[in-house]
């Protein structure tokens, strides 16, 4: 789509949310143990609220993302970046 409508001044990006704790996840009964459990998931030990999502919209809206298209921004404190523990790890 990047491609399709760059030539009309249109940038088209992509925001990847990964988990998040929001309203209806609360009213859906999520226990704090599955909280923590998503947030030790996390690079950032914290987790991610309807508001990270936000704040990433509101940059590729404004004039500091004026000369991004065509990407995908992942908000997901580093979630999908975790991969298996290795034998290496911790040397």
């Amino acid at each position: 789509m990047a491609v399709d409508h760059g030539r009309d001044n249109i940038r088209v990006n992509c925001i990847c949310p990964g988990p998040m704790y929001t309203p209806m996840v609360y009213a859906r009964g999520m226990s704090e143990q599955a909280r923590a459990n998503r947030a030790r998931a996390s690079l950032l030990k914290t987790e991610g609220t309807g508001w990270d999502v936000g704040h990433a919209a509101k940059f590729l809206l404004s004039n500091f993302a004026r000369y991004i298209t065509g990407q995908v921004l992942v908000v997901d404190g580093g979630v999908t970046l975790q991969a298996p523990e290795r034998e290496s790890q911790g040397h």
